[in-house]
């Protein structure tokens, strides 16, 4: 029986295979092609360069992007496209043949609260204008799931709650206690820019003596950040430790997660620290919000060096609450299953191919917080 071929799309090929190999190994009866900007990467045996471009302004290169999906997206290649980042969606929209189904899995609208006025006008714009080409539009917080039904998407007929990309739980570990005057390990995992929040982890742990931070990642303000924790005197304290492969070793070697960022989706850090049994803190903005619910970790106001700094007295001041949240953490992330995950796409895909009613792949529709 012949697999139906899926054209897997992103901005870049990492972004699939960190967030979607996993779930792709477990769809054998679909046959997937990565189609993105770069080299190919592990967990897809066909790949087609397209090149994408993250600018917004960088017409030139969405017209060339535009020409390839084209011509290599096409009916007769696949019999279903799935986007996953913001201007691939966008451009997969006006470029693929209006007769091949389209989903889009949305990482986090690029409209969002913490976002500048202008932006968020014209990415809201982009949604709106583009949402009838859209077979299903998938979202992974509440919050999202909102704005798209502003956007005029129904729940349950265009529109799907999903809980996320979805983690391997066999990575929990039996943690040791913090013992009282111990110093708290703190780890921040993700890019170094200013939309992370980075540097109010920085100010916030330069206050709690108590405390070490290690930055796991690379990204553009990566030397200012380095510039900023010599002149804080604190490299005792601070470690920028680069891209690293060992995300979970690290985290089984740390005692906090930290997660102050101003925009996220559904993080998928943050569900592999709950798997792992890695308290979590977080800023309180969508993604971390539907995530640490019902004393699953701790949340502050996004940008609040103040509200920070607090919490993480709290958490250096009292092993039984890192204890609490971690978990907390444990017990909530079994929803978030990658099996659990990848079943949901398989009937979405199935529903969408035989274009029947899609309802709700997950079971996500009315599940608490």
């Amino acid at each position: 029986m012949t697999r139906p071929r899926i054209a897997l799309i992103a901005t870049i090929a990492r972004t699939l295979t960190h967030h979607f190999s996993p779930v792709v190994r477990r769809l054998d009866d679909f046959q997937f092609t990565a189609v993105a900007a770069g080299a190919a990467d592990a967990g897809f045996a066909e790949f087609i360069h397209v090149p994408f471009d993250r600018r917004p302004a960088a017409f030139h290169r969405h017209l060339a992007s535009s020409l390839v999906l084209r011509r290599s997206v096409t009916p007769a290649a696949f019999e279903l496209a799935h986007v996953n980042t913001p201007i691939p969606s966008v451009l997969a929209r006006a470029s693929l043949h209006s007769s091949t189904p389209l989903i889009y899995t949305v990482h986090g609208f690029h409209f969002h609260p913490l976002g500048g006025w202008w932006r968020n006008q014209a990415f809201r714009f982009l949604e709106s204008r583009s949402r009838q080409r859209l077979t299903q539009l998938v979202v992974m917080n509440r919050h999202d799931l909102l704005a798209a039904q502003g956007l005029g998407f129904v729940l349950g007929e265009n529109l799907s709650l999903s809980p996320g990309v979805g983690i391997d739980l066999s990575i929990w570990q039996e943690r040791r206690p913090l013992q009282p005057g111990a110093e708290l390990r703190v780890l921040v995992v993700g890019a170094l820019t200013r939309q992370k929040g980075v540097y109010d982890a920085l100010e916030a742990v330069a206050r709690v003596k108590r405390c070490r931070l290690d930055f796991v990642g690379t990204g553009p303000e990566g030397k200012a950040l380095a510039s900023k924790i010599r002149k804080m005197d604190v490299g005792d304290r601070v470690t920028l430790l680069g891209q690293r492969r060992d995300i979970i070793e690290l985290m089984e070697n740390a005692d906090l997660l930290l997660m102050p960022s101003y925009r996220e989706g559904l993080p998928k850090v943050t569900l592999e620290a709950m798997a792992v049994g890695l308290p979590v803190l977080a800023s309180a903005i969508r993604g971390n919000v539907d995530l640490l619910a019902n004393a699953t970790g701790a949340t502050f106001q996004a940008g609040s060096v103040d509200g920070l700094e607090a919490r993480l007295w709290q958490a250096v001041s009292n092993g039984e609450t890192l204890k609490r949240w971690a978990q907390g953490g444990r017990n909530r992330s079994r929803r978030f299953d990658v099996e659990h995950v990848a079943d949901g796409y398989r009937l979405l895909y199935t529903k969408v191919l035989h274009d029947e009613p899609v309802g709700d792949p997950w079971g996500m529709i009315g599940a608490t917080t």
